[in-house]
C-alpha cells in the first residue's frame, strides 16, 4: 500500500519552497504518494480552496510544516494557513493520528507552533544534520509503523536491597569492632545468597542473548536454592551446559561448585570446572573468595562479577563453536 500524503505549508521564502519540495521528492522515493499545492496547481486552472479541502478529506496523512510564520497565519486565520486551520479542527476532533506535524524554526520550537495545536508531538527539522533519522521517522509515523520495538516483559528477576551507611556510621566505622561469630549455617546462607545473585546474572545474560539472536535459546532444567541448572541451545542444539550447586564434600567446609557439560545427573557432586569459597575477611565480614579454578581467570569477589567472567570466557565461547 502506498499512502496518500498532502503537504500543508506556508509560503514563508523560495528556499524554505524548495526545501517542502524536496522533503516531497524524499517521501515519494519511499514509497508514499507524497504531494503539494506547487505540483497540484500545473495541471490546468485549479480551484485552490477546493484543493485544500480535497487534500484534507481525500489523503491518508496530512503533513503539517510548521514555521513561525505558519504559526502566526494559522493563529491570524490569513491566507491558505488560515483556510486549512479551519479544515484542521475537524480533523483534530475526529482523527488526530491523520495529522503529522514537523517544524523548521529558527529559535524556539514554541514559536512555530500555533494555538490550536500546542501540547501535539513535532518532528524537529530544524536541524539539517539529522535530516535523515528525522525523515525515518516521519515515514515511519505516515506508514502508521512503529519507530523502534520494545522486548516482551520478562518474568521478574530476585533482587536484593544494597545496605547503606549514615555518615555516623561511616565516622566511627574504624573504631566499633565486628564482634559476630559465624556459624556453618551463616556460611550456607551466605553462599545461597551469592549463589542466587551469580544464577540472576546468568539468567539476564541469556535472556538478553535470545532478545538479540533468534537461533539461540535456554532452558533452565533446575532452579532450586542449592542446586540450578541450565543449558544453552543454537539453532535447537546443546551446545553447553552449567550445573551450580552448595557442595558440602570438603569436610565442614561449603563451597559453590560449577561444572560445564551437557549430561549432568542432579545431586552429583564428584567432579567440577570452577569452585567459589567463603572465608571471614579482615573486618570479620564473610566474603566470597573467588574463582579458584583455572578456567575463568577473575579475581572478583562480587558473584555478578564473576558470573560475567564465566558468560564471557566460557559460555560464549562454545556458543561460537
Amino acid at each position: 500500500m502506498k499512502p496518500k500524503v498532502f503537504v500543508s505549508y506556508s509560503w514563508d521564502d523560495k528556499e524554505h519552497e524548495e526545501w517542502v519540495m524536496g522533503l516531497v521528492v524524499d517521501l515519494r522515493r519511499t514509497g508514499i504518494d507524497a504531494t503539494f499545492d506547487k505540483y497540484i496547481t500545473q495541471d490546468g486552472n485549479v480551484h485552490l480552496d477546493k484543493m485544500m479541502v480535497d487534500g484534507f478529506k481525500d489523503s491518508d496523512k496530512v503533513i503539517l510544516v510548521l514555521t513561525e510564520n505558519y504559526a502566526s497565519k494559522a493563529d491570524n486565520n490569513l491566507g491558505g494557513v488560515g483556510f486549512e486551520t479551519l479544515l484542521s479542527l475537524p480533523v483534530l476532533r475526529a482523527d488526530p493520528d491523520k495529522l503529522v506535524l514537523i517544524s523548521r524554526h529558527h529559535g524556539r520550537l514554541s514559536d512555530v507552533i500555533p494555538f490550536h495545536l500546542k501540547g501535539y508531538y513535532v518532528i524537529d527539522f530544524s536541524d539539517d544534520n539529522a535530516y535523515f533519522d528525522n525523515l525515518s521517522e516521519l515515514t515511519h509515523k505516515i506508514r502508521d509503523v512503529k519507530l523502534f520495538e520494545l522486548p516482551e516483559v520478562g518474568e521478574p528477576i530476585d533482587l536484593l536491597p544494597r545496605s547503606i551507611k549514615g555518615n555516623l556510621d561511616k565516622a566511627i566505622d574504624g573504631l566499633i569492632p565486628n564482634l559476630t561469630q559465624y556459624n556453618d549455617q551463616d556460611f550456607i546462607d551466605f553462599l545461597i545468597q551469592s549463589m542466587r545473585m551469580l544464577w540472576n546474572t546468568l539468567l539476564d545474560l541469556a535472556k538478553r542473548t535470545s532478545e538479540l539472536n533468534s537461533t539461540f535459546t535456554y532452558d533452565v532444567e533446575l532452579d532450586q536454592e542449592k542446586e540450578k541448572i541450565m543449558f544453552f541451545k543454537i539453532n535447537n542444539v546443546t551446545k553447553i551446559g552449567i550445573h551450580i550447586m552448595i557442595n558440602d564434600s570438603f569436610g565442614s567446609h561449603r563451597h559453590i561448585t560449577i561444572s560445564y557439560g551437557t549430561g549432568f545427573k542432579q545431586g552429583s557432586s564428584n567432579s567440577f570446572n570452577e569452585m567459589i569459597s567463603c572465608s571471614i575477611n579482615s573486618k570479620n565480614e564473610l566474603e566470597l573468595d573467588g574463582l579458584t579454578m583455572s578456567f575463568t581467570r577473575n579475581n572478583s569477589k562480587n558473584p555478578s562479577e564473576m558470573a560475567k567472567a564465566i558468560w564471557a570466557s566460557h559460555i560464549v565461547m562454545y556458543l561460537k563453536h
